[in-house]
C-alpha cells in the first residue's frame, strides 16, 4: 500500500504553515506524509537526502522531519535541531535536495508534491516550499 499524503487542516488542505525555531520562522505550502517504505521516495531516498537520514520503518510515529536544503538555509538549522510545525516539536533528520524532488515523478507523470488546491491547472508545488514528515505522524496532524 502506498502511504502518502498531504496535511490538512480546519476541514480542507492547509495552503500555508509556519514552521519555526525559537528565532526564524518560514512559511511551507504542504506537510507531505510519508511512508519509509515508499517505493517512490524510498528508491531515491540516497540521492534526495544529502544530510541526514531517510525515514526509518522502526519509528512510525515518530515527530521527525526532512527539510529542503531552502527552508533549511532561511531557518538557519542543522540536523539534530528541533522547529514548531502545527504546535507541535519536530527534530531535523535530513535535508532533501528540491531539485532531485522535482524530477520524481508519480504514475501519472506529475511531481510527488501535493496539488497547488489554489490554482486552477492541478500544478504540483514547489518542493523547497514542502516538509517531509512519517505519513503516520501526518495523519495525527490537525
Amino acid at each position: 500500500m502506498l502511504s502518502r499524503g498531504a496535511a490538512a487542516s480546519g476541514g480542507g488542505v492547509g495552503t500555508n504553515f509556519i514552521i519555526s525555531t525559537s528565532s526564524k520562522s518560514a512559511f511551507v505550502t504542504a506537510i507531505l506524509g510519508v511512508s519509509p517504505k515508499d517505493p517512490l521516495l524510498s528508491q531515491f531516498s540516497g540521492v534526495l537526502v544529502e544530510n541526514g537520514t531517510w525515514f526509518s520503518p522502526d519509528a512510525p510515529e515518530a515527530q521527525i522531519c526532512l527539510l529542503s536544503k531552502s527552508t533549511a538555509g532561511t531557518l538557519g538549522v542543522s540536523v539534530g535541531d528541533k522547529v514548531k510545525l502545527q504546535g507541535l516539536e519536530f527534530l531535523i533528520i535530513g535535508f532533501f535536495n528540491e531539485n532531485v524532488m522535482s524530477g520524481i515523478r508519480d504514475m501519472d507523470g506529475r511531481r510527488v508534491t501535493p496539488i497547488d488546491v489554489t490554482r486552477p491547472g492541478q500544478e504540483s508545488l514547489d518542493p523547497s516550499r514542502v516538509v517531509l514528515i512519517p505519513y503516520e505522524t501526518c495523519l495525527k496532524l490537525d
